[in-house]
């Protein structure tokens, strides 16, 4: 994993370099270490912070990792091209969410291990469904509609996830194939 992975997008605007310091050791240590095994004391030691520097931005290891969960969803959601297909065109839908992950799939690989597998299609999914009320106000609540983005979500995350050793090309194409089977009534 590069050092500078870490850009200023992550989190907004311009990032101090503390906060650059301590999500790069973060990373580091992460990529070796289950979530609840990283201590504050130990990454700061890493990213040589101060304690009180780490706490000026986080509540502890859990709030950095679920902040930094987030904007790799919030940049996934925003380079989407297909988001009014969500409903319409789940294929070319569940395509977008499969490929526009890539680019960040180690980072995303190291975010969302261990016990936080889950984390990646249920933030996507609350990610989504804002964005559905946002550009179709009236399918808010819509039980059809929820439970098909959850259906498609999850079952397409899974399901590209448990086959490493197949081509990612491969399973996203079919996985597209096998979305559009499960139209929206």
């Amino acid at each position: 994993m590069q050092d500078n992975i870490i850009q200023d997008d992550m989190f907004k605007n311009k990032v101090p370099k503390s906060i650059k310091r301590i999500a790069t050791a973060f990373l580091r240590i992460r990529k070796t270490h289950a979530l609840e095994d990283i201590t504050v004391i130990h990454l700061c030691q890493m990213a040589d912070v101060n304690k009180s520097t780490f706490y000026h931005y986080f509540h502890d290891v859990y709030d950095l990792s679920d902040q930094m969960q987030s904007r790799i969803i919030e940049k996934i959601v925003s380079n989407m091209e297909h988001t009014k297909d969500i409903l319409t065109d789940p294929g070319a839908f569940v395509k977008d969410v499969l490929r526009d992950c890539r680019p960040d799939s180690e980072l995303i690989s190291v975010l969302f291990a261990g016990n936080q597998i889950d984390k990646l299609p249920r933030k996507l999914e609350e990610s989504l469904k804002k964005l559905i009320e946002e550009i179709m106000p009236d399918k808010k609540d819509d039980l059809a509609v929820n439970l098909h983005l959850t259906y498609q979500l999850y079952g397409a995350y899974f399901a590209f996830m448990n086959y490493p050793n197949y081509d990612k090309d491969q399973k996203i194409d079919y996985i597209a194939k096998l979305t559009d089977r499960v139209q929206l009534h």
